[in-house]
């Protein structure tokens, strides 16, 4: 198992824009082994982007909703639905802070998988913060950005009675939902009645 140094704070590597992954090199597989092997470890981390590992490529790791993390390569978040929740969101690289955070409902996201195969997926809910804040990190901004005016928080472990409990996800407080398919997608775009409609709430202290 290879744990790597997430570096947290003010250090450079959270404040780049990350290089596109041409080919799948040996480093990159070891690279996307070792970000497994961190989230892992971390205890309530979803989500984790190579740039928090100091690494200047675009790679994410992204909890999978039920039994795993899978690794993608160049994500970019192709369609947003425009429904915004607001939910308290955290970070690996900062790990003592939280505070609300607005992101898009439902995204459509397209990558490449370590075989360098295109992925296609629509995603809502949790899943979908997740892959918000990991691109944002690809693409050097941090959630501290994205944060609403007078929301951030900082806990400190043993002196806060609200503190996340050991175990609970990290990165932002609403539940999983399935993949979906592109269709839902337009709808929330097409359907007034669906504008609105928020994701039921779910663990706080999440962190990515």
């Amino acid at each position: 198992m290879a744990i790597l140094e997430i570096v947290t704070d003010d250090h450079p590597a959270l404040k780049k824009s990350c290089k596109k992954v041409r080919k799948i090199t040996e480093e990159i597989r070891q690279l996307a082994a070792g970000m497994l092997d961190t989230l892992d470890a971390s205890g309530n981390g979803v989500g984790l982007a190579a740039n928090q590992v100091a690494r200047n490529v675009r790679v994410i790791a992204v909890w999978d909703g039920e039994e795993g993390t899978d690794i993608y390569i160049n994500p970019k978040i192709v369609s947003r639905s425009g429904q915004i929740d607001y939910d308290t969101e955290g970070c690996l690289s900062f790990p003592t802070l939280f505070g609300t955070v607005g992101r898009d409902t439902m995204i459509e996201l397209h990558a490449q998988d370590l075989d360098m195969k295109k992925i296609k997926l629509v995603v809502e809910g949790f899943r979908a913060r997740i892959f918000q804040h990991e691109v944002d990190h690809l693409n050097g901004i941090t959630f501290l950005e994205r944060v609403e005016e007078g929301t951030l928080k900082e806990v400190i472990p043993g002196e806060d009675d609200d503190e996340p409990e050991e175990g609970e996800a990290s990165c932002a407080g609403a539940e999983t939902a399935d993949t979906v398919d592109v269709e839902r997608l337009e709808e929330i775009n097409a359907d007034e009645k669906i504008t609105g409609k928020q994701p039921s709430a779910g663990p706080d202290g999440a962190q990515c």
